[in-house]
């Protein structure tokens, strides 16, 4: 029989070997709150906190698809960033003769640019589109190579436009990462905002020499109090496409939802993402103002995210790679991750004064295109773990084995020493 003390040590031992099992069951478990809450039948889509760009939640966010009136976002813009609102446009004959959704304008009236603007928003009006494109760039493709030019200059990495309109084109796409950016940088200018942002207008009819009304296509902007934009879309490619926004409390968000085979269902998807994005975060300091000497240097502001109750954030730096530049007195760049995803980054300041501080090490995207270091603070964060539950599962058999041989060495004993005893 083992004695008291082999007992207590047995019975450390299995507690031990326990809590490593337990350990090794818990590293399986995902590392933020869990995010199976949304589920959508769109194939592609994004929600992103528009003053800092955040990315809150995402699906299949680069693939490249059609994104049928979405396209009108860019069109608009260009109109606006032309400087020409007040400036008269008479409609084309190309104009008259495009197909889908259109205000029915006629080939030789007259309208100011912010008129047809008003048309492409609203009503989603291709003919405005294209009466626009001519306007502006002599012909739509003119045009349309202004609309690349544009995307290129704003990073729209997989965006490429064959018309102003959205219709189905061979080559015609983005994504939903694209477009969240898109739509931010237009409800960022005032005009574009306000008319996204208006369920009904007054519009011209010269053929009769009167009024007439148009209205938001958008129904997000009367389903949802809190919506403030921006487009929506559909062709037989496209399916049904929304990018949308809301604002309460002073913060707003920005949803895009791609591929929708229901109308009804992406309208719904779309208020409970925005809803979720508005009222589910909250602003969190990751790290506070100061030295930083894991980094080499220090945070001059403090970094924060937008953070969902049970995230747990993970930090990694990130320091210059041989032959690229970094603004001067910039060290590293610190990224808190949730999931492995880099959710805020800000960059690292030399130190005010001179010490020898240890640099982080350097993390690559690998040539992927997405922030740099995602994934490297939670790969080493669980690779110490395994190696500390290695240790502690292999220390235990050991302290087992030597029990165990204690045990079978005392046996061998008693046994010799009853042989001897029964021969005497």
């Amino acid at each position: 029989m083992p004695s008291h003390r082999e007992e207590i040590a047995l019975k450390r031992l299995r507690a031990i070997i326990a809590c490593a099992l337990l350990l090794t069951l818990l590293l399986r478990l995902p590392a933020s709150a869990d995010d199976t809450w949304y589920e959508t039948s769109a194939e592609s889509g994004i929600l992103m906190d528009c003053a800092t760009g955040q990315v809150l939640w995402e699906k299949n966010p680069d693939e490249r698809l059609a994104i049928a009136s979405t396209t009108k976002i860019m069109t608009a813009l260009l109109a606006i960033e032309s400087g020409r609102l007040d400036e008269t446009v008479t409609i084309p004959p190309e104009a008259e003769l495009i197909e889908g959704s259109k205000v029915y304008l006629t080939q030789g009236t007259t309208y100011t640019l912010r008129e047809l603007l008003e048309a492409l928003i609203l009503e989603s009006a291709n003919d405005a589109a294209v009466a626009i494109a001519i306007f502006l760039g002599g012909s739509e493709e003119a045009f349309v190579r202004q609309m690349n030019e544009k995307a290129r200059a704003l990073g729209l990495t997989d965006t490429q436009f064959r018309n102003p309109h959205g219709l189905d084109e061979d080559g015609h796409y983005s994504s939903a990462r694209d477009l969240a950016r898109l739509g931010r940088v237009a409800m960022a200018d005032p005009v574009y905002r306000e008319i996204a942002g208006t369920e009904w207008l007054t519009f011209p009819w010269p053929e009769m020499e009167t009024t007439r009304e148009i209205y938001n296509r958008n129904l997000l902007i009367q389903r949802m109090p809190e919506a403030t934009g921006v487009k929506n879309g559909y062709t037989e490619a496209a399916l049904f496409t929304l990018v949308g926004s809301a604002a309460a409390d002073g913060r707003e968000v920005i949803g895009v939802l791609l591929g929708n085979p229901d109308k009804e269902q992406m309208y719904a998807d779309m208020e409970r993402l925005l809803r979720h994005g508005l009222y589910d975060f909250s602003l969190t300091t990751v790290l506070s103002a100061g030295d930083l000497p894991g980094a080499g240097g220090r945070l001059e502001e403090p970094l924060r995210a937008w953070l969902r109750e049970g995230d747990e954030v993970e930090i990694a730096y990130r320091r210059p790679l041989p032959g690229e530049e970094w603004p001067e007195g910039t060290v590293a760049v610190v990224q808190a991750l949730v999931d492995g995803r880099v959710i805020a980054h800000q960059p690292v300041l030399a130190p005010v004064t001179a010490s020898a501080q240890a640099e982080p090490p350097a993390h690559s995207d690998g040539g992927s295109g997405k922030p740099p270091g995602a994934g490297a603070a939670a790969w080493y964060q669980r690779a110490g773990v395994w190696m500390a539950t290695g240790a502690a599962l292999c220390g235990a058999v050991i302290a087992t084995d030597r029990l165990q041989a204690r045990r079978r060495q005392r046996r061998f004993r008693r046994h010799s020493a009853d042989r001897l005893s029964a021969s005497d």
